[in-house]
């Protein structure tokens, strides 16, 4: 695996970890209830992760298909 899907994977988990630690922190601190109530500060995070989470696919949609094939050869 190279260095570009290597960073896009690592990239991917965090958001996707960072991005339900903001829906789950208002269950888990605030105690609403059951009930998830965003704020601002919410909607600024869940924006955020989103935005590591697309960066990271990118990163892995960007990696080269074939490490291990020549240029020229196909892998079989």
């Amino acid at each position: 695996m190279n260095k570009s899907r290597t960073w896009g994977l690592v990239v991917v988990i965090i958001g996707v970890l960072t991005n339900n630690y903001v829906y789950l922190h208002d269950l888990i601190l605030d105690r609403h209830e059951g009930m998830i109530l965003l704020g601002w500060k919410a909607g600024i995070g869940i924006i955020v992760t989103l935005a590591v989470i697309f960066i990271g696919l990118v990163l892995l949609l960007r990696s080269p298909a074939g490490e291990t094939a020549k240029a020229g050869e196909t892998a079989d």
